[in-house]
């Protein structure tokens, strides 16, 4: 009955240990190393519009569950004109969760495209990015702007 007894203790004390240190997990995060915004003439033969490339480090856990968050406002003065959120998943072809890790030199492009006039018409083009882990939490945003 003693050795019962002192095995419990022990088995609790792993229990609460290997619990404690999984809760423990690094917050996503995003440092932005690079920013391009470029008008261009024409693509695809006719679309006018302008391409949004950022290159940055993004630290995380992916898995099912990420999730890239690009955030689009289009301001004149302090007056939003428009603002669009565009989620785009990261972890589409994993299985599972994996480990937290970081990635140097990601890049996140996209198209602006010249017939949707909230987002070219003159005023700063903000973009705000975070990335939702595989667990659910957010980053805090990285947040760049472009005058339009």
């Amino acid at each position: 009955m003693k050795r019962l007894l002192l095995t419990i203790p022990i088995a609790l004390s792993l229990l609460a240990s290997s619990t404690a240190s999984s809760a423990i997990r690094p917050s996503p995060s995003i440092k932005v190393t690079s920013l391009s915004f470029k008008k261009n003439a024409a693509l695809n033969g006719g679309a006018r519009g302008s391409t949004m490339d950022v290159r940055m480090t993004l630290c995380a856990s992916i898995g099912p569950k990420a999730v890239f968050l690009i955030t689009q406002t289009r301001k004149v003065g302090s007056v939003v004109k428009a603002r669009f959120t565009m989620p785009d998943p990261l972890g589409v072809d994993v299985a599972g969760i994996q480990p937290y890790q970081c990635y140097t030199n990601y890049r996140q492009s996209w198209w602006i495209d010249s017939g949707d006039k909230r987002f070219v018409l003159p005023g700063t083009y903000i973009v705000s990015l975070r990335v939702k882990d595989a667990y659910g939490t957010l980053s805090t945003p990285a947040t760049m702007s472009v005058p339009i």
